[in-house]
């Protein structure tokens, strides 16, 4: 990619405008810590000279990365009454509210896939593989399973913590 500049403003062979003058410039503005924008601007003479195109040819000449900027430290800016801001105090997060805790045992009624009406839990049970029984509890519209199961199938952190399962209970996976 080349850079525009006019056909008299030819410095070398190439056709660049970098010549070994302004090479040697350029090593020692950036060697004083000038920035490339500032760099670029003090080498244009006429020429067009973009700040990438210095960072390009110091990289290309190998000259040292510069280090990382440091934060400046601000300082408060004193208030029209000449005092200093008191600090704000920081909200106290409100723990979520307990989510309702479905019954224990929901009433099952173990039925087949075909004995299901569309109100009834899909939940396989998995006491018996041979006979490929479901939950068949009341559920509700929106989801697939009562809220037993549903909270099995969909656990949240708050929900699980206040949602105890009987360990004798028969588990689907």
């Amino acid at each position: 990619m080349s850079l525009t500049y006019s056909e008299s403003q030819q410095h070398n062979a190439l056709q660049t405008p970098w010549s070994a003058e302004r090479d040697e410039a350029l090593k020692q503005l950036w060697a004083q810590g000038y920035s490339a924008s500032l760099i670029a601007d003090k080498l244009a003479n006429g020429v067009k000279l973009t700040r990438c195109a210095v960072i390009g040819r110091a990289h290309r000449l190998k000259l040292p990365a510069r280090r990382d900027k440091q934060p400046l430290e601000r300082k408060p800016h004193p208030r029209a009454n000449g005092g200093p801001k008191p600090p704000r105090p920081r909200p106290v997060p409100q723990p979520p509210p307990p989510s309702p805790t479905p019954s224990l045992e929901p009433h099952m009624r173990k039925l087949p896939l075909l004995q299901l009406e569309p109100h009834h839990c899909r939940w396989p049970l998995l006491e018996d593989p041979a006979l490929q029984l479901f939950c068949a509890a009341d559920k509700d519209d929106s989801s697939s399973y009562c809220p037993f199961h549903h909270h099995m199938a969909h656990p949240q952190e708050t929900r699980r913590a206040t949602l105890s399962i009987p360990k004798d209970y028969p588990k689907a996976w």
